[in-house]
């Protein structure tokens, strides 16, 4: 494979991952922003996900499911984070949930604001990061 081939195979691939980085990042923030309700929600357990990886190693991830009525309403949701499991069945807690979409939430007891900006500071850096790449190898096709 030629030099060419491969500035431009890593420049796009550099792009894609920079882009899903900025789309992960900022989505989660506009949840934060939109979750504003607060309610009262239940902890009912965890859906768990079980994962083998390419060295056969096996893995589970744990997603909180909560239960809170809001509007009138019951809604049982499962969250998009994985937990360590350190809660137990009934628990009740705060959560922030999206008026306008009240199956979205946030939980304030494992909600980080650290991974989304790192997503964004890693997007931003790529990008940065490729554009000078892609000037460079412009002004040095002479």
């Amino acid at each position: 494979m030629s030099k060419k081939v491969s500035f431009v195979i890593f420049t796009a691939a550099l792009v894609i991952v920079s882009a899903v980085a900025l789309v992960r990042g900022i989505s989660a923030f506009r949840l934060i922003k939109r979750c504003t309700e607060s309610v009262s929600a239940e902890f009912i357990g965890y859906d768990i996900v079980k994962h083998t990886n390419t060295s056969k190693s096996r893995y589970q991830n744990y997603y909180p499911k909560f239960r809170y009525e809001y509007g009138g309403r019951l809604y049982e949701v499962t969250g998009g984070n994985t937990y360590a499991r350190n809660k137990a069945e009934g628990y009740v807690q705060e959560i922030y949930i999206d008026p306008d979409s009240p199956e979205d939430f946030i939980d304030p007891e494992n909600n980080n604001k650290l991974i989304p900006t790192i997503c964004v500071a890693a997007g931003i850096f790529m990008d940065i990061l490729a554009l000078y790449l892609i000037i460079d190898a412009v002004k040095n096709r002479k």
